[in-house]
C-alpha cells in the first residue's frame, strides 16, 4: 500500500512491514502520490503528479516534464507488464526500456493502464459515456489494441482500472461506484456496486486493486474500504488511523493471487493540528481572534458540498472537532484520530472558501498547518 510515509507490505491480519520510506524530499520531488506497481518485489516503481521514481534500495526520480508536454488535467497511471517493462500515462503513454522512456503511438489516450500477467497483455482504460453509460476496455498485445465494451447503468465517471493477478476479473471505480468485470467468461459479465450502497459510505476513491477471488480493495482519503466477493458482497472499512505505520491518503494498492487477510483493526491512533487563522482586510493581515473553527475527516453524505459562506464544509458530518484561536489567531486540537481533515473557518456568521485540507498527520505529534488567510470583506 502506498501512503505519504511510504510504502507498506500487509502478508497477515497482524504483520505488516515498510518496503520504501518517502522522506520529505522525495515526496517534494514527486509531487501527489498517485500510482504503484512493483517487479517481483524486486523493484519498486511510484508515479506522482510531477516525477516518477524507482526504488531499488536507493531512489531514482524522472520529472514528468522530462517526458514531454501533457495535459494539466491528464490523469496518471504506472504498470508494470509480465515482461517487467514499466508504462506510465500521464497523457501520452511511455515505456521504460533500455534504460529511458520511450513514447508509445496510440490513437485515443488510455485513463487508465493494467498488465495482464498471465497472457502478457497491457489492458487500456479508454473511458466510459453514453445513455445509458459504457465503459471501454482495450486489450494491448503485439502491437495492437482490441477493445471490449461493458454495460455501466447511469454510472459515467469510472476512470480507475484494476485486474486481477490471474487476468480473470477486473473493476472499474470511481465517484459513482464500482463496476465489477469477469474476463474469463464467454461473454463479458458485469456487476455495479453504486457508492453509498450495501454499508459503503462512498468515500472519494484514490485507488484501486481486485483480487484472483473478486474481493475489491479501494483506498480513500480516510483509509482502507474491502467489498467481499460474491452476490451479496459485504463492506468494511477500516480507518486510516487503524491501520498500523500509516498516515495520509491511501494512494495506490497491490494486491497478489487471492490476497491477505483483512488487516487487523489496531488501537487508534491520534496526533494533534494546530494553524493560524489571519484576516487580510484592504490589503492589511492580521491575526484573527476568537474564531470558530471546525474539522471533519469525512465527506457529507453525496460529496464534498459546494462552497457556501451560511454552512460548514463539515455540515452533516460526524464526528465533527470544533475549536476557539486565541488572541494570536491560533488553535490547537489535540487527541485526533490519524486522517485527513476538512478546516472550516467562521468569521463574523460566514463560513471561509478555499481553506487547505490539513494532510500528512504523524501520531504522537502536533502537525502545524500553517497561516490560513481568509479575505474579509470591508
Amino acid at each position: 500500500m502506498l501512503s505519504a510515509s511510504g510504502v507498506q507490505r500487509v502478508t497477515g491480519a497482524n504483520q505488516s512491514q515498510t518496503v520504501a520510506e518517502i522522506d520529505r524530499s522525495i515526496a517534494t520531488q514527486l509531487g501527489s502520490l498517485v500510482a504503484l506497481d512493483s517487479l517481483d518485489g524486486r523493484e519498486l516503481w511510484v508515479a506522482g503528479h510531477e516525477a516518477v521514481g524507482r526504488f531499488d534500495g536507493t531512489w531514482t526520480i524522472t520529472p514528468l516534464a522530462e517526458l514531454g508536454d501533457a495535459s494539466p488535467a491528464a490523469s496518471i497511471d504506472l504498470a508494470i507488464d509480465a515482461a517487467g517493462i514499466p508504462w506510465l500515462q500521464h497523457g501520452p503513454v511511455h515505456r521504460y526500456e533500455q534504460g529511458k522512456w520511450q513514447l508509445l503511438e496510440l490513437p485515443t489516450a488510455p485513463l487508465a493502464l493494467w498488465p495482464a500477467t498471465s497472457s502478457g497483455a497491457m489492458f487500456l482504460h479508454l473511458g466510459c459515456g453514453g445513455e445509458p453509460s459504457t465503459c471501454t476496455l482495450a486489450r494491448y498485445a503485439d502491437g495492437v489494441a482490441k477493445p471490449a465494451v461493458a454495460p455501466a447503468g447511469d454510472c459515467r465517471e469510472l476512470p480507475a482500472l484494476a485486474l486481477s493477478s490471474d487476468g480473470s476479473r477486473a473493476v472499474l471505480g470511481g465517484r459513482c461506484g464500482l463496476l465489477r468485470l469477469r474476463l474469463d467468461t464467454p461473454e463479458l459479465t458485469t456487476e455495479l456496486l453504486p457508492a453509498r450502497a450495501g454499508g459503503w459510505t462512498g468515500q472519494p476513491l484514490r485507488s484501486l486493486a481486485i483480487d484472483d477471488s473478486g474481493r475489491v480493495w479501494v483506498g480513500t482519503n480516510d483509509g482502507l474500504t474491502l467489498v467481499d466477493a460474491g452476490a451479496e458482497a459485504s463492506v468494511q472499512e477500516i480507518a486510516i488511523g487503524e491501520l498500523v505505520e500509516m498516515s495520509g491518503a491511501i494512494t495506490n494498492l497491490i494486491v497478489s493471487g487471492q490476497g491477505p487477510s483483512a488487516p487487523a483493526r489496531g488501537q487508534v491512533r491520534t496526533g494533534g493540528l494546530q494553524a493560524t487563522i489571519v484576516t487580510e482586510v484592504a490589503g492589511v493581515k492580521q491575526p484573527r481572534v476568537g474564531a470558530t473553527v471546525e474539522l471533519c475527516s469525512r465527506l457529507p453524505l453525496g460529496g464534498e458540498l459546494p462552497p457556501d459562506p451560511t454552512r460548514s464544509p463539515c455540515a452533516g458530518v460526524e464526528p465533527t472537532h470544533v475549536a476557539v484561536t486565541d488572541t494570536n489567531g491560533t488553535f490547537v486540537v489535540e487527541s485526533l484520530p490519524i486522517s485527513n481533515y476538512y478546516v472550516g473557518v467562521e468569521i463574523d456568521g460566514r463560513w471561509a472558501r478555499g481553506v487547505p485540507k490539513a494532510l500528512h498527520m504523524r501520531a504522537g505529534m502536533t502537525g502545524n498547518v500553517g497561516k490560513i488567510v481568509v479575505t474579509v470583506s470591508e
